[in-house]
């Protein structure tokens, strides 16, 4: 049955792909529209009257489409707060039709969201752009920032959370940084399973660049993966947002203050997921269902012509509750969590030649798990300051410094059991009360030169990292260098390599045992990489990469060392832009084996993140200028996990004590998950734009578990499902002013 689902799956992605290609036209006409100023628009309504073909702009203005219409005809452009333009053309079969058009009125340009989609060394390398309307129409991505970036290549589905895993890493080797300060705790809903979306919604990201791995100096403290947020700026116009699903509610207002000198952008989110539960009839035995809030902002000064000042706020709050199905019996999971976070930021460009980005956050995070005995809390608070300097020199150079200092205290207090295979109510248990206070002090020192031989492409970047903390043995010294050109055409090549460190990570109900400070966990990170870029937007990229873990926490009896060592290397490709048919998205796929020996593991075995082939294709096709389909397919080697080959009577306590087997020597079954999405999207009166969908999560209803649960003897193995891992329609809308 489930190989069934699997070429079900395949064969329904296969023939919208075929169907959408029989309308493929003779005509394609392309383009792109500007404001006065010059400034590219997002979001324009682009028809060809008389026909169903069109199109919507990207962030960068531009447009392209087919049509089957090849005598004279007229294109209309059209965007809420600017007058709409007509421009004739005369369509030859088989030529392209190129139309720039300028719109005149007032200037809401919405600001453009850039992810690079795999690893580069330097920030000035383009990435793959995904535009911000491309998130928020990624079938089964609901419009998060996580989920959405889960389908570019690096990135692995390790389960449906919106946890990184990057490159056979664990999340807690990748840092998430929103206007430089770091977030230990950046989704929602945290479980045993991860958290289920990012705290921060798409619409407060001006940009956003991600790297997995072989990233610059600049950043320190990850050894798998980066991603580096900035928030939006001052708005330029006033504008409203509502939007309502099955799911939740949410309201956003853009507020200029000063006209083109200072103005907020505020949010409010409301998550209530009974309702998208009930309707459908959702099995998992929920106690109180996911519900949870978030709300924030930013507001910017520009203060002068370079310089700039930027307050954010950050704010949430959720809970969860469900029975959970254990071998000693029924459990009720109860969590919840309240995060705060407050960034104040400033930049500036001194003597035209030094930019300056400086700023200062405080985030506090707390967290109670209840789980029969089990009761836990957490708290996690963080004082930090980061300034980075970018020099420009002369004939082609640059010079990258700075520093960055962190002061965090993160502790746990409560009851554990004393047994991991007894979680009664009454059950023996131990209380614990690790905390830790920490203060993490470093910086950088980089160096860019562009144009060798005269080339502008060809360039390199090489320079080093210190950093120092309070629960390390010894300061680190890391030494990065990339070398990046042109191969020929269209084609151009990098090579990074570096050397990463990240401070030792032990469980909780193991900080305790910790009589001794560990030298840091590193990471020898070598990446190759080709890329071909075309026109009309479509990009190739490959890359070959490599990483050599050492140094890492191994567990012997109640002690630890840090000889444990490991290795992760892997093939990623992806090509993002048109298909025939007129179809859009990208298809990536991802090759790559990670192996350690760590914590207590039993040998070099496979890690929690060892996905061996991964593909996504995500793929939309616009019917016509209002109506989109769209589908997202995901196909994934299983994860490993440490089988139970069995149960032995404890007369004692009346319980069966588990035998494992190797550690992660068995997988779960193969993934494979199928998500569809219809759009509308029209804009009326001269002042609204509408947005319309129906999603069909997981529409061939195929079992992908999470983990495993076993009976009371453990001779049967029970499926764990995430929350909307059963087929699940959710119908939603949104409209802005």
């Amino acid at each position: 049955m489930k190989t069934t689902r699997l070429f079900s799956a395949i064969f329904l992605a296969a023939g919208l792909f075929f169907i959408s290609s029989s309308t493929f036209a003779q005509t394609k006409i392309s383009g792109t529209v500007k404001s006065g100023s010059g400034e590219p628009l997002s979001y324009a309504n682009v028809i060809l009257l008389g026909t169903t073909s069109g199109a919507m702009t990207d962030e960068n203005g531009s447009f392209s489409f087919s049509a089957t219409k090849t005598e004279p005809g007229t294109v209309q452009i059209s965007l809420l707060g600017y007058q709409k333009k007509w421009v004739a053309i005369k369509p030859v079969a088989g030529k392209l039709v190129v139309i720039k058009v300028t719109l005149e009125e007032a200037d809401i340009t919405l600001s453009e969201l850039v992810v690079t989609g795999s690893s580069y060394s330097t920030e000035s390398v383009s990435g793959l752009p995904v535009s911000p309307m491309e998130i928020v129409m990624t079938p089964g991505g609901a419009a998060d920032v996580f989920q959405m970036l889960k389908t570019l290549p690096g990135l692995t589905p390790v389960s449906e959370s919106a946890d990184l895993y990057v490159r056979g890493g664990e999340p807690m080797e990748s840092v998430v940084m929103t206007d430089q300060a770091a977030i230990y705790h950046p989704s929602t809903f945290e479980s045993t399973y991860g958290g289920l979306f990012s705290s921060l919604p798409p619409s407060l990201v001006k940009n956003l660049w991600f790297s997995s791995g072989g990233f610059p100096a600049k950043y320190g403290n990850a050894l798998s993966g980066i991603l580096d947020i900035e928030t939006r700026n001052e708005p330029s116009d006033y504008r409203f947002n509502s939007g309502w699903n099955f799911a939740g509610w949410d309201a956003q207002a853009t507020i200029p203050i000063i006209k083109e000198k200072s103005g907020m952008t505020v949010f409010f989110k409301k998550s209530e997921t009974g309702l998208l539960m009930k309707i459908n009839q959702n099995t998992r035995p929920f106690t109180s269902y996911p519900a949870g809030w978030t709300t924030g902002g930013t507001y910017s000064h520009k203060y002068s012509e370079t310089g700039r000042v930027k307050l954010n706020i950050l704010a949430g709050e959720d809970a969860q509750g469900v029975n959970v199905n254990r071998p000693e019996g029924q459990s009720q999971f109860d969590g919840n969590s309240e995060n705060q976070n407050l960034g104040l930021s400033l930049s500036d460009v001194w003597n035209q030649k030094l930019v300056i980005k400086t700023g200062v956050a405080v985030n506090q995070f707390a967290k109670t798990w209840k789980l029969g005995v089990l009761d836990l809390d957490e708290t996690d608070r963080t004082v930090q300051t980061r300034t980075d300097f970018e020099w420009m020199g002369a004939n082609g150079q640059k010079w990258y410094f700075g520093g960055e200092v962190r002061f965090r205290k993160d502790g746990f207090s409560g009851k554990v059991p004393a047994s991991d295979k007894d979680y009664r109510a009454r059950a023996a248990f131990k209380t614990i009360n690790p905390s830790e206070s920490i203060t993490t002090g470093g910086g950088y020192l980089e160096w860019e030169q562009s144009g060798w031989l005269g080339i502008p492409a060809l360039s390199t970047r090489a320079g080093f990292r210190t950093d120092n903390s309070s629960d390390r043995k010894n300061p680190t010294l890391d030494p990065r260098i990339t070398l990046a050109g042109p191969l020929s055409g269209n084609w151009t090549a990098s090579l990074n390599w570096g050397i990463f460190h990240q401070s030792a990570w032990l469980p909780v109900s193991d900080r305790q045992h910790l009589d001794k400070k560990l030298p840091a966990m590193s990471a020898m990170h070598t990446v190759y990489s080709m890329t071909y870029s075309g026109s009309e937007s479509n990009t190739f990229r490959a890359e070959i990469w490599n990483k050599n873990y050492d140094h890492l926490p191994l567990k012997t009896g109640t002690t630890f060392s840090s000889d444990g060592y490991g290795f992760a290397r892997g093939l990623d490709v992806i090509y993002k832009g048109l298909l025939p048919g007129g179809i859009d998205g990208w298809i990536s796929y991802g090759w790559s084996v990670s192996k350690r020996k760590w914590l207590d593991s039993d040998g070099l075995s496979p890690s929690s993140a060892d996905i061996t082939h991964n593909m996504t294709w995500i793929g939309k096709k616009n019917l016509n200028p209002f109506w989109q389909v769209g589908w997202n397919l995901k196909l994934a080697t299983g994860r490993p996990y440490t089988p139970v080959t069995g149960g032995i009577a404890d007369t004692t306590i009346g319980l069966f004590t588990p035998v494992y087997g190797k550690t992660n020597s068995d997988r779960l079954p193969f993934y494979h998950r199928l998500d569809l999405r219809i759009t509308y999207t029209n804009s009326f009166l001269d002042r609204f734009f509408l947005v319309g969908y129906a999603e069909l999560l997981n529409i061939l209803d195929t079992d992908n578990p999470m983990g495993y649960s076993w009976n009371s003897d453990y001779t049967k193995k029970i499926p764990v499902r995430s929350y909307f891992g059963n087929r699940t329609v959710v119908l939603g809308t949104s409209i802005s002013f």
